[in-house]
């Protein structure tokens, strides 16, 4: 509605939970997107027209504690070293009873015996970061711990369980700080050679579809999402290398996109070079 005196608008949009109690399947299919899109939809028209009217949106999302049924592909996932399964109890189901559920979706530890976890494969909730009573585990993605969980894992510690989303939007671009780049490494004169570059996002939100491109020097490098105050190491292959001086000049360029926003970023650097006749002082370090 085109309203000039409307301050607050409240949605309720509940038909995606309408649709989950409704059916037995796995429910994250094209109809969920489907619904999911055309919220997005009603909030871009939102959006223009404040643009037209010269006002400013902000929108705040928030859900309720969800659920999740495992798809037929989900997988166990084996606990790491000094990493114990945890049973929860649930609130009482029936007034006369209490429902008793293992809770195969969590395992806890003590941050002192922390092993080195796969960041890859688990959540990390730390027990002061998110003022819980312990620190946990999460496994990531559609897995499970030790024991397959049947029909609706609703309540407990799954990851949409642990933490309740909250987004806000607003029209206004972000500030992006550029990517940072750091070569590592050396190249010898007259070889082809391998370099390390460490590309590393400063910001406070992932960037994707980065694109590392040089001139005159190693192929494309496409890094699909690097995450946010993340950083990532790629190795460069470098061709033979035909120059006098005890550098080698390289140029390259960083394409991304920060939410469909494109950036792009131009930088210069300069790689050692290792000549055999000066730096060599044997016949041992000519081959090493």
């Amino acid at each position: 509605r085109e309203r000039s005196d409307l301050q607050v608008c409240v949605v309720l949009f509940n038909m995606i939970d309408i649709l989950a109690h409704q059916t037995s399947a796995f429910t994250d299919d094209q109809g969920i997107r489907g619904y999911l899109e055309a919220l997005a939809h009603d909030l871009g028209s939102a959006q223009r027209l404040c643009a037209a009217q010269g006002r400013r949106l902000h929108v705040l999302i928030g859900s309720d504690h969800g659920s999740t049924r495992l798809p037929d592909t989900a997988s166990a996932a084996p606990l790491p070293i000094m990493v114990r399964e945890i049973d929860e109890i649930w609130e009482a189901e029936l007034p006369e009873q209490e429902a008793r559920k293992v809770g195969t979706r969590a395992a806890v530890t003590d941050r002192e015996q922390l092993p080195s976890i796969d960041p890859q494969a688990w959540y990390t909730l730390d027990r002061d970061r998110f003022q819980l009573d312990q620190h946990y585990l999460v496994p990531r993605g559609y897995r499970y711990i030790k024991r397959r969980p049947s029909g609706w894992t609703h309540g407990g510690l799954t990851p949409e369980e642990t933490i309740v989303p909250l987004l806000h939007l607003t029209a206004e671009q972000p500030h992006v700080l550029p990517i940072e780049i750091e070569f590592r490494g050396m190249l010898r004169a007259g070889q082809a050679g391998e370099v390390t570059a460490v590309l590393r996002n400063v910001n406070p939100f992932p960037v994707d579809d980065l694109h590392l491109m040089f001139t005159d020097g190693p192929d494309e490098v496409l890094v699909v999402q690097l995450g946010a105050l993340a950083h990532h190491e790629v190795a460069l292959q470098f061709p033979t290398v035909m120059v006098q001086t005890a550098e080698l000049p390289i140029s390259y360029e960083l394409h991304y996109h920060v939410y469909g926003t494109p950036y792009h970023d131009v930088g210069h650097a300069r790689i050692a070079l290792r000549r055999l006749q000066t730096e060599d002082s044997s016949l041992d370090d000519m081959f090493n």
